[in-house]
Formats: structure tokens, C-alpha cells, sequence
């Protein structure tokens, strides 16, 4: 084992964490933690002598591997996958689903909701809504097919100066947004979104099929417009992705109790921070993040 240190991931950035959690989804035997500086970044434990970048690249899905997914627009002898979801096309992907095992529909959208909403079933906020009606399937492999050279480009990533392009990515990334003469133009480091996109099966949609407003993904306990929606930590000791999920389940009695967080090793607390409309008909989406104390 051992120690490859990506300063790039920081635990501040919402999506830079998620990043580091689809590291270890992609790579089984991969422990994270996070540094102690001001603002953690990431560390991984890896098996053999393969760099980080090259650890990766190898397990990274192919264009051809992500058009076999559940959540695919357009898969054969199914029916077609839009951003507005019936049940009728939720079961038919579930079946899917069960097959592959990628876990992809479950992540982003529940079936539990009351029968006069099963007609547009409701998306976890890693799925916001984006213009034009475009799934986030679509948006995955765009950033998919913008990677160049795997190893160059993670390489940079990991160290904090990935390539960006101009792409809506996920969706909701505040740092994507930008000002001045290329307000219009977002951009996001692709590889990011994508490591992020493969920590989405740790958060899965739930509902209770009475309230179509009860609809949520794990971890978030409030709307997506609210601060403070969300909230995850840095943690101290290297975890695998079996370990992270059970510290996820454990995340709302370590914020309200010290001890429970300092035996879990978690070291910084974040939250996140909608992004503010600024009218009616502005249809951006994205959270940023603050420290939460």
C-alpha cells in the first residue's frame, strides 16, 4: 500500500469531496482521509505501486461501458429515458438496474411517491434540472467524451489544475459558474463531475408514497434551496467505500453530539450553500459550500 496525496480535492468543494468518495467506488481497495490543513484535502491509500492517475485511468468507465447504464436516454429494446420520468419507464429501467447493478436510476430518482405524481417522478438534487430538457446520462457522457488523455488529465486534476470546459457538467457545481466577459459560459473540470457522478450510488432517492415533498436523497435533510441542506465532513483515518457509507449514516447524531464526531475522527464540518436567483426566470442551479462550525 501506499499514499498518493490529491491536493486538487478539497473538502470544501462539494463536488472535489464527492470526487474523492467516487475514487474509492471506482477503485475497491482504495482508502481516503483528509489532511489536517486548514482546508482538508485529499489523501488515498492504494494497493501496488501505480500512481493515483494511472490507478484510475484503468478503472475509469469507457463512452461504450456508460451507454450500457440504467439511466441511458436510449437503450435497446426499452423505453426511452427523459428528464420528465413516468413509472411506466422507472420500471421498465429498474429491471435494468437489477441486471447491471450500477445502481445509476436508484441515485437519482425514486418510484415512492403518491399515485397522482407517478407520471413525472421527482430527482435527487444531484439531478437538477437543466436546460433544454437534458438528462443527466447526457450530461455524463459529455464530460466523458471531453477527456483527452486519462492519465495526463487526471494527473492535473488530482493536483488542483485540471483542464476545464465549457460544459454544465452535473449541474451543480457553484465554481462552474463564472463572470465577466464569459458569464454565459460555464465550465468544469470533466473529470471531477465524472469521479463525482460515480459517488452517486451512496446517495440514494428515497420517498414514503404519501408526499411527493418527502422525496429525498440520503443525506440531505432539507430543500436543495435551503442552507445548510446538506452537510458532510473531513475525516482523519483511511476509509474505504464501505466505511463511508456507514460514516454517512452516522453524520446526523456526530453533528449533534462532539464526542460521537471526535471518536469518528472527523475533523471539519461543511455545508452547502444554494446558489441565489436573481429572478423568477433565472433557472440556475448549484450549491456552494461554508464552513459549518
Amino acid at each position: 500500500m501506499h499514499e498518493q496525496h490529491a491536493p486538487g480535492l478539497a473538502a470544501d468543494w462539494l463536488n472535489g469531496w464527492l470526487a474523492a468518495i467516487g475514487v474509492c467506488m471506482l477503485l475497491p481497495e482504495a482508502r481516503l482521509r483528509w489532511t489536517d490543513e486548514p482546508v482538508p484535502t485529499a489523501c488515498f491509500l492504494l494497493a501496488g505501486d501505480a500512481p493515483l492517475p494511472e490507478a484510475v485511468a484503468s478503472a475509469l468507465p469507457s463512452a461504450e461501458q456508460l451507454q450500457r447504464l440504467a439511466i441511458t436516454r436510449h437503450l435497446d429494446g426499452r423505453r426511452e429515458l427523459p428528464r420528465k420520468v413516468t413509472l411506466a419507464a422507472y420500471l421498465d429501467r429498474v429491471a435494468v438496474e437489477r441486471q447491471t447493478r450500477d445502481y445509476t436510476l436508484s441515485s437519482t430518482l425514486t418510484d415512492l411517491v403518491p399515485d397522482q405524481h407517478t407520471d413525472d417522478l421527482p430527482h435527487s438534487p444531484f439531478d437538477p434540472t437543466v436546460p433544454k430538457g437534458i438528462t443527466l446520462w447526457e450530461r455524463v457522457m459529455k464530460c466523458r467524451q471531453a477527456v483527452e488523455d486519462p492519465v495526463t488529465d487526471l494527473d492535473a486534476t488530482f493536483a488542483g489544475k485540471g483542464r476545464r470546459v465549457a460544459a454544465n457538467g452535473l449541474g451543480f457545481d457553484a465554481r462552474r459558474l463564472v463572470a465577466g466577459v464569459q458569464a454565459h459560459d460555464k465550465r468544469v473540470d470533466p473529470l471531477v463531475e465524472l469521479l463525482a457522478f460515480l459517488a452517486m450510488p451512496l446517495f440514494p432517492m428515497r420517498g414514503n408514497g404519501q408526499r411527493a415533498d418527502q422525496a429525498r436523497a440520503r443525506g440531505w435533510e432539507g430543500p436543495p434551496g435551503q442552507t445548510g441542506a446538506f452537510r458532510w465532513c473531513a475525516w482523519s483515518a483511511y476509509l474505504d467505500g464501505w466505511a463511508i457509507d456507514a460514516l454517512i449514516d452516522l453524520l446526523p447524531s456526530a453533528r449533534k453530539e462532539r464526542p460521537v464526531a471526535k471518536r469518528l475522527g472527523i475533523t471539519a464540518w461543511y455545508r452547502s450553500v444554494p446558489y441565489r436567483q436573481l429572478s423568477t426566470s433565472d433557472t440556475t442551479r448549484a450549491y456552494g459550500a461554508e464552513a459549518d462550525p
